[in-house]
């Protein structure tokens, strides 16, 4: 035999009336109005998201193209300057070197006469 537990509490009907209960096809309408709303809503902003991100990629990419080469022209600038530079030191440090060379011709010179 199952085992039954000892009843508790009174035991009461319900009467449901034919207009009490609702019509599911005239109810769910504003429900399915927003649930379909909702989720268009939510798929726009989804794709305009995307979008959005698709956009902000390619400006990325473009940026660091442009900073890359404006760092490679600006190493082509500092190379040439260096190259500028040793030109004009080896001038300079010709130069000295005449400049020393006629001085101590001039002191020759001077010393013979």
């Amino acid at each position: 035999e199952m085992y039954q537990p000892q009843k508790t509490g009174v035991d009461v009907t319900t009467q449901v009336e034919d207009g009490d209960l609702f019509v599911f096809d005239k109810e769910v309408d504003p429900i399915l109005d927003v649930i379909v709303n909702k989720t268009l809503e939510q798929s726009l902003m989804e794709v305009e998201e995307e979008h959005e991100m698709e956009q902000m990629h390619l400006f990325k990419e473009e940026w660091y193209k442009r900073q890359e080469k404006m760092m490679k022209d600006w190493q082509e600038q500092v190379s040439e300057e260096w190259e500028r530079w040793n030109a004009k030191e080896a001038v300079v440090a010709e130069k000295r070197a005449e400049k020393m060379r006629e001085a101590r011709v001039l002191l020759k010179i001077q010393a013979i006469k």
